[in-house]
This record gives C-alpha cells, sequence and structure tokens, in this order.
C-alpha cells in the first residue's frame, strides 16, 4: 500500500465496511453501514465543509523525524490528517467547552482527560481481538504505525474504551480519589495476588508540593549536597522518541492552551535539548552520553555525601546499557548495584506480540570515594572471589532466584568494583577502557555462574552464546536475554544470524540443517573468503559437507584452526553426533 501511494501521489482512502455496537439485549454485535448510516457519514462532510474555519483543528505540518517518517511515508502531510472529520469535529468541540468552563482547575482537568482520549480516537488505531474485541490505541508499539483498515473510535459514546467518559471515571477521577486515599499495591510472591494498602492519615495535596518544575535537569537550581536522593527516568537511547510522539498530542492542546502558558507558544513540541539518540536530528552516541553525563554530574553536586542516585532503564540493545554506564561513571558514580524488576504484564501490547524484554533493571548509584589503582588481572581475580560469596547470600535470600536473574545481579555489583577504582583500572600501565572492563566483568560473571562453554576466548562472543544456549537446550525470551546481557549482546543478535527460533515462552537453538541456506548465502555474497562468518557458521557448514559426502578439502585448508577443532568437539559432545569432530580430523591426503 505504502509504494502505491508513494507512485501516485496519494493519501490513504478508506471505506466503512462494519460498524460495531451494544444491542437493546446488551450484547456486542456488527452491522454493515446501511442508507441511514451513510447519511450521517454524508451530513458530517456537509457541517465540516461549512463550519471548518471556526473549528480549532491543528493545522502542524508532521516534520522529518525517526518515528514520523512512517507517516510522511504514506503521504500524510498534518497531524489533522491522522483523524477522521467526525473526530477532527468532535475533539474541537470537546476541547473548546471545557476551555469556556470557569473552573480552571475543571477546566484542565478536563482538557486533560479528552488529551488522553485522543490515542484511541485515530487513523492509527486498529482492531484488537483480544477480551472480546475491541479499537486498539495508537501508540502500542511507541511508534506511530499507519493502519490499512483503522477503526474509527467513538468518544462521545455511553461506554467503550475510546469514550472521554471511560477516561474521566477510570482516570481521571481515579487520580483524584487516589490523592485522597493513596495506597501501595502489595504482591503476594508465593499466590501472586495483589492487594491494596491504604497509607493512613495520608494525602496528595498542593500543601505537600515542596516545588514543581517543567526545565532541563543539565542545569538544577539546589545548591551543592542538599539533596538526599534522586530517583530519576532517563531517557532510552533510541528506544522512544517523546518529543516526536507527544506532538499527536501537543497539536491538540496547543489550540486551547497557548494563551495560557508560554510553553505551548512553538508550533510543535522542542526538540533540540532533547536528550535521545535520534539520527533525523543528527544525534548519535556521543551527543547522548555527553547530554546525560551533564545531567548525573548535575545529580552528583547537589547529592549529599550520603545520598544516592537510583533510576530504572530498559532496552533490548546492550550499545544503550554501555553508554548509560559510561555516563554514570563518568559523573563520579559508583554504581552500587543492579536489579531486575518485571515492568510489563506477558499480555502488554508493548511486548505480546514482539520479543521485548519484560523487565526494567533498577540501578542504584552513590558518591562512594575512588580506590587507588588497580590492574585489570586484579580486579579480575578479585571480582571472581567476591562473586562467589554473593551468589551464595542471593541464593538465601531469594529461593526462586533465577540463574539470569542472579547474573544481572551480579553484574551490577561488578560495576560497582570496577566504577569504585574509575578511572584507574590498567593494564601494562596504560589506561583500559570501559568497554574492555564490560568484557572483564561479563566474563568474571559467566565463570561464577558456571553458565559458559569451555571454549577457547577466540571463539567469537555470538557462537560462545549459540553454544551456552545449545548446552541449556532451552529458555524464556527473558531468561535468555538476561543471559546475554552479561555477553553484551541480546537475542535480536541471535536471531538476526538465525541462530534461535520458537516462540516467546521458549527460544531454542537452530540445528546446522536449519542454517544452511543462511550460511550459504553469506557464503556467496561475500566469494569464498568467509570474512563475515561466525566460528559456528564454518564448523556447521562442514559439518553439512561431511554428512552429505561433499569435498571439504578447500574450506579445511581455509578455516581449520585449534579454536575452531574445539567448537567442533564441543557440538559434537552436546549434540551427540560425532560427525562434527569427524569433519575436523580429516586430512587432505584423504581426497
Amino acid at each position: 500500500m505504502k509504494e502505491t501511494l508513494q507512485r501516485l501521489d496519494e493519501k490513504p482512502e478508506f471505506e466503512y465496511f462494519a460498524i460495531h455496537y451494544r444491542a437493546p439485549d446488551g450484547k456486542k454485535k456488527f452491522k454493515v453501514p446501511d442508507d441511514d448510516d451513510g447519511e450521517r457519514i454524508n451530513a458530517i462532510e456537509r457541517y465540516y465543509e461549512k463550519n471548518e474555519s471556526d473549528l480549532r483543528i491543528p493545522t502542524q505540518s508532521i516534520p522529518e523525524g525517526d518515528k514520523t517518517q512512517a507517516l510522511l511515508n504514506y503521504n500524510y502531510d498534518k497531524f489533522s490528517e491522522l483523524f477522521t472529520k467526525r473526530h477532527q469535529i468532535a475533539f474541537a468541540k470537546l476541547l473548546e467547552n471545557a476551555k469556556n468552563i470557569n473552573d480552571q482547575q475543571v477546566s484542565e482537568s478536563l482538557i486533560t482527560t479528552i488529551s488522553s482520549t485522543i490515542e484511541y480516537n485515530s487513523k492509527l488505531c486498529k482492531w484488537s481481538t483480544r477480551n472480546g474485541g475491541y479499537g486498539g490505541h495508537t501508540f502500542e508499539r511507541h511508534a506511530y504505525i499507519p493502519r490499512v483498515q483503522p477503526v474509527e473510535g467513538n468518544p462521545l459514546a455511553e461506554e467503550g474504551l475510546a469514550s472521554v467518559r471511560n477516561f474521566f471515571e477510570n482516570k481521571t477521577l481515579s487520580a483524584k480519589e487516589y490523592c485522597q486515599h493513596p495506597f501501595e499495591k502489595v504482591k503476594n510472591t508465593e499466590t501472586g495476588e495483589v492487594k491494596k494498602h491504604l497509607i493512613q492519615g495520608e494525602k496528595v495535596s498542593e500543601d505537600r508540593l515542596l516545588s514543581l518544575k517543567s526545565k532541563t535537569s543539565e542545569k538544577l537550581d539546589e545548591d551543592d549536597e542538599t539533596v538526599d536522593y534522586i530517583i530519576t527516568d532517563p531517557p532510552y537511547y533510541d528506544n522512544v522518541q517523546y518529543s516526536e510522539l507527544s506532538d499527536y498530542f501537543y497539536v491538540w492542546l496547543r489550540e486551547v492552551l497557548q494563551d495560557e502558558y508560554e510553553e505551548f507558544e512553538p508550533e510543535l513540541v522542542p526538540k533540540a535539548r532533547e536528550i535521545v539518540a535520534n539520527s533525523s536530528a543528527n544525534k548519535g552516541e556521543d551527543f547522548f552520553v555527553e547530554s546525560l553525563t551533564n545531567v548525573f554530574s548535575e545529580s552528583h553536586r547537589v547529592l549529599k555525601k550520603d545520598g544516592e542516585l537510583i533510576f530504572t532503564y530498559h532496552h533490548n540493545e546492550n550499545e544503550a546499557w554501555s553508554v548509560i554506564l559510561e555516563a554514570i561513571i563518568e559523573s563520579g558514580f559508583t554504581v552500587a548495584g543492579a536489579y531486575p524488576v518485571q515492568s510489563e504484564m506477558p499480555n502488554n501490547p508493548h511486548i505480546s506480540d514482539l520479543d521485548n524484554a519484560e523487565y526494567d533493571i533498577i540501578i542504584f548509584a552513590n558518591k562512594e570515594d575512588t580506590d587507588e589503582d588497580i590492574t585489570l588481572e586484579e580486579l579480575r581475580q578479585n571480582l571472581y572471589f567476591e562473586l562467589q560469596d554473593m551468589i551464595d547470600e542471593e541464593r538465601q535470600r531469594h529461593e526462586n532466584l533465577s540463574t539470569a536473574d542472579l547474573g544481572v545481579i551480579l553484574r551490577g555489583k561488578s560495576m560497582y568494583y570496577y566504577s569504585k577504582h574509575y578511572p584507574n583500572v590498567y593494564t601494562d600501565d596504560e589506561q583500559v577502557g570501559i568497554g574492555e572492563v564490560l568484557d572483564t566483568v561479563d566474563a568474571g560473571v559467566e565463570q561464577a555462574l558456571e553458565n559458559t562453554v569451555d571454549l577457547p576466548k577466540g571463539i567469537d562472543p555470538i557462537t560462545q552464546a549459540y553454544a551456552a544456549l545449545y548446552q541449556r537446550g532451552n529458555e524464556g525470551y527473558d531468561d535468555l536475554n538476561k543471559h546475554l546481557l552479561a555477553k553484551n549482546l541480546n537475542v535480536s543478535d541471535l536471531e538476526d544470524e538465525k541462530l534461535v527460533k520458537g516462540p516467546r515462552d521458549k527460544k531454542e537453538p537452530m540445528t546446522a540443517d536449519e542454517r544452511i541456506h543462511f550460511i550459504e548465502g553469506k557464503l556467496n555474497s561475500n566469494g569464498d573468503d568467509g570474512n563475515e562468518l561466525l566460528d559456528i557458521d564454518r564448523v556447521q557448514y562442514l559439518y553439512h559437507l561431511y554428512k552429505t559426502d561433499q569435498n571439504t578439502t578447500e574450506y579445511l585448508k581455509e578455516w581449520k584452526s585449534d579454536d575452531l577443532e574445539e567448537l567442533a568437539e564441543f557440538m559434537a559432545d552436546v549434540s551427540g553426533d560425532e560427525r562434527y569432530e569427524n569433519v575436523m580430523d580429516m586430512t587432505l591426503q584423504q581426497f
């Protein structure tokens, strides 16, 4: 569809083909639009043409960006085009009526409610078959996703996810009730049941608020060493383009709030200083690290000597983890620990149809003083014994702690030892960079957990990870991802190499037979030198040639090495197939 629209230079057009409604007997049903429905649609068209100039409908053009490009690819030019004419009329009138309420607090509460409702009412919403079926919401993937068969929600309905009434009763009123009766949710670790526990004698009220500011965290107003804790939620590298997505709501809010607040004077959300990695804005890793370091440095300045910086982080790409650790350590912090906690429920649309992590990592950092110089080898040796003790302690504290979760905890503690010495870690009188230290830390964690394979260091990391999974057999996405995190890899690295398959709850290694066409494609695209081949590619290709009675001489002559022989021996042991090992024993004289 996208290619056709681009070729014709046209925007998407849609026809109504079904109406979802609740019948008098209470049951939800579908119907084909009839003549009366067609006349209502035509009446809306006529009303829109007659009154468009009087309606407060956004006119901003969609800018180029990492996320907005998906809209431009479908020839959408303006944000208003993401909404049907019926939606444009409804939201223009709803916001205008809310704006005209005399009580400012009530007015702006309703404006906020209506703004939230907009997420469930656009041409970017699709039909969801979950729970009997309903219209989904725009940002279920933290992205703009043009739909071929969109669902037009009804914000004026008496019920339903897309209705203003639903958002008012379940969001706005619930928030106000929480302010009057705040509570904590406590989960029973044995039954999984979650209960609310009211906090007696507490209220969330304006007189309890010290201050609330909307400004950059790169320059804080507080004096040096005056803050006990900083709890923050930093941007997830390139994972969520907050300002690009916020424009969707901002353009509507601006229509009714620009005269009240100077923050709504710009046509779109300001983006220049947003701390994200964004290729469209020429914001790469260096910008992200430098900007986040500025924020963490300010946090370090205002924290008391015994204060703590606490934040959660969530990302599938390990490059994102490396840069945030770099920013923490360069800011003068010592990483005190890292702990995995569940962040997304398994049925959440952000992960249910995609292989995304269900957990966040909570990171604790403090201002503990730096220790004296240390060599990388001393760091490695010290870590090994410390990690052994930690494993025993964590196992006693948490009986059901998985090996993968334990690996995350150990990695966080290992970063504590590195950050305590940073930057004074040396090899042969030269300072060691964070990348090399991370590799050493990861190897130490693997060794302590005995979750690694006994293969030479020269074997590439992806092959090492695949071999470890082959040894374990299979595991769920999250556990596999946590294991890979300790190798500075993630599940997508293995999937890109066709090394892992299966549904979310059971990821398992792909066999040589399943990968052979992929390996042959690599060989064909790179000639016969195999520069882009992994070590496991070479072993599995030799295995394939051997079992199909083909000549292996050419490849053995080029590839055979002590490291590859050890890998072949390992694969023979874990697979029970001696042909992996036999092919490496063949001599050139046999041909």
